[in-house]
């Protein structure tokens, strides 16, 4: 465990895709009789690490990392690890945020980071760290104990597409403009977690978490651009309730 680590949430089993089209998902989720838990919006920035697997993220004023403890067959377990509000102190960066990117900084640049420091003086000049901007529109679903999403996504303010909107499966713009959706299940047990996978024909795609999705993005920095300065919620951006 990294140092400044405190896991006050359970850790769950994953699966996530990413498909042009989910439609049939969504048509397997409907026979089912899946209950429909509820829908939400958020706009994450993820800060992707390219040397490590870590889910660094800011959402709703707060910096939140997941932790990959372990692979249990396809399925992934993620535990989440740090929930800190901005702005983050320097030692704090310096010392458990840079561990968490994979970098190193060799001094504390200044005692307080809200978001734009964070962004300007910590990930744009770092060659192995990207911030991109995912935005999420959700469906959520819950049966036997696992829990399931079908989310549309736009990366970095792309356009979203029109394609599926019927069945309740929108899809954003991925790698360099393609369509995409994401379907995710999730579980603290792992039996429940597959057998939800499997009903749902998940596993014809690979298991790929956001991070490792977003990942080749580092290599392709986008053009320089003004974050919010902001050290609470940033407008636009809600958490999950």
């Amino acid at each position: 465990m990294a140092r400044g680590e405190s896991s006050r949430q359970p850790a769950n089993f994953e699966y996530r895709v990413f498909a042009p089209r989910l439609d049939g998902v969504a048509r397997r989720l409907a026979r089912e009789a899946v209950a429909e838990q509820g829908r939400d919006s958020a706009v994450d920035l993820y800060l992707v690490g390219r040397r490590t697997d870590r889910s660094v993220k800011v959402r709703g004023g707060c910096i939140e990392v997941k932790a990959l403890r372990e692979r249990r067959g396809e399925l992934e377990r993620w535990e989440p690890v740090v929930r800190r509000r901005l702005p983050l102190g320097g030692a704090w960066v310096r010392d458990v945020l840079a561990e968490h990117l994979g970098i190193v900084l060799r001094a504390r640049r200044r005692d307080r980071y809200p978001l734009l420091a964070l962004l300007t003086e910590i990930a744009a000049p770092e060659p192995q760290v990207r911030d991109v901007c995912v935005e999420k529109h959700r469906r959520r679903f819950s049966r036997d104990g696992a829990r399931a999403e079908l989310t549309r996504v736009a990366i970095d303010g792309r356009p979203f597409a029109t394609a599926a909107v019927e069945s309740g499966v929108g899809v954003g713009a991925l790698d360099g403009g393609r369509p995409f959706a994401t379907a995710a299940v999730e579980s603290a047990d792992a039996d429940a977690a597959w057998a939800f996978v499997r009903r749902l024909g998940l596993d014809r795609w690979p298991n790929e978490s956001f991070v490792r999705r977003l990942r080749p993005s580092i290599s392709r920095r986008p053009p320089a651009r003004t974050p919010p300065d902001s050290t609470s919620t940033p407008q636009g951006w809600k958490e999950d309730r």
